[in-house]
């Protein structure tokens, strides 16, 4: 047996449930997911780095002689019970039994996604916002966004030279994105946007799961801190710097809409602003959007700077993230996310429900 993607996926997201102070074996682990201990060894080897790879030992209770050190060191920080050896773990005080994780309801969270933040809830929070039939159309500073609920049954033509004469009566508005789902019927639509002078961006995928999937702790790098900022004294500079960080990590330009500060201010408490730090400075951030009406928050703006990557950090946003939607009664978290964060999200229990893309029309 080969282990592919979903193998992969299945024998980490496992790996993180495992409680502090608690182990596994690879056998057991191998029971779950339906192959032998040695292939989860290797699974281990070689993507174990991110996850707690101390709470997975072999059927006696140690682990490679190589780990010995690091792992002591991890087992008496969680409080995990040794043996007199004092190199492996005493299995009868704190085995813990993993199980399948049943898969949730794909149909189920894509409905839910689709019914409830679609439309009305995605111009919430915009400078200003109007309709033009099935459109929606929000301002934020020079930008503007263009999304609907569902275009059958309407020209679509006709609603994109609308849109157009909509642009081009408002000449503040720098650029705009006609946001796409991968799961509406309209074959025809990247045609006439392309047509139009809308060019297609980098493809997303749409994660919905429960909150309470995304909680659990994170290790940190020693010196690193997740805090949320947005109520900080000094939250101006912190907020700057944040969007400072975003900007770099997505290699675009910070300005051209409005400010993150002015965003914060005018979301009434509905947007929360997370950041990981060390006393150098920020090395990752990431926001809370609770959506009002809904059972939903979005997690957007997950970024980490690059010789950070790997190191837990995006997770530990994720679930701080997560932890503090629980406790505002949120349900269901949304995230659209590339192609680089959708296997941590996976991991945390977020599913993958349909992709979206965003056509960008630039002011000549």
């Amino acid at each position: 047996m080969r282990a592919d993607d979903d193998y992969i996926e299945a024998v980490l997201s496992i790996v993180e449930r495992i409680p502090r102070g608690q182990v596994t074996t690879y056998g057991a682990i191998a029971d779950v997911v339906g192959s032998g201990p040695r292939l989860v060894g290797n699974v281990m080897a070689r993507y174990g780095e991110p996850v707690p790879w101390w709470r997975v030992v072999r059927a006696d209770g140690s682990l490679p002689p190589s780990h010995h050190d690091e792992a002591r060191a991890r087992y008496l920080d969680e409080g995990t019970p040794l043996r007199r050896s004092g190199i492996s773990v005493d299995l009868a005080s704190c085995f813990w039994q993993p199980h399948r994780v049943s898969r949730p309801d794909e149909a189920a969270l894509l409905a839910a996604y689709d019914a409830q933040l679609r439309g009305r809830a995605e111009v919430a929070v915009a400078t200003s916002w109007d309709t033009c039939g099935p459109l929606w159309r929000a301002v934020h500073g020079e930008r503007a966004l263009i999304s609907y609920e569902d275009l059958r049954g309407h020209d679509v033509s006709e609603l994109i030279s609308e849109t157009l004469a909509f642009l081009g009566e408002r000449p503040e508005i720098a650029s705009a994105e006609w946001k796409t789902r991968g799961h509406d019927d309209l074959p025809g639509l990247h045609a006439l946007l392309v047509g139009a002078g809308f060019e297609p961006d980098e493809v997303e995928t749409v994660m919905v799961g429960e909150a309470a999937a995304l909680t659990d702790d994170v290790p940190l790098p020693d010196g690193v801190v997740v805090r949320r900022v947005d109520g900080d004294p000094d939250r101006e500079r912190l907020l700057a710097q944040t969007s400072a960080l975003q900007a770099e990590v997505f290699g675009r330009s910070g300005g051209g809409g409005e400010s993150l500060l002015d965003r914060v201010e005018r979301s009434a408490g509905a947007m929360e602003v997370w950041v990981a730090e060390t006393p150098q400075g920020l090395v990752g951030a990431g926001r809370l959007e609770v959506v009002a009406g809904t059972d939903f928050a979005g997690l957007w703006g997950g970024a980490t700077l690059p010789q950070w990557r790997g190191r837990g950090i995006y997770r530990a946003l994720t679930a701080a993230r997560a932890r503090s939607a629980l406790d505002r009664g949120v349900r269901w978290l949304n995230s659209d996310c590339t192609e680089m964060s959708r296997p941590i999200l996976e991991r945390s229990g977020l599913v993958a429900v349909t992709t979206t893309t965003p056509y960008v029309w630039t002011r000549p």
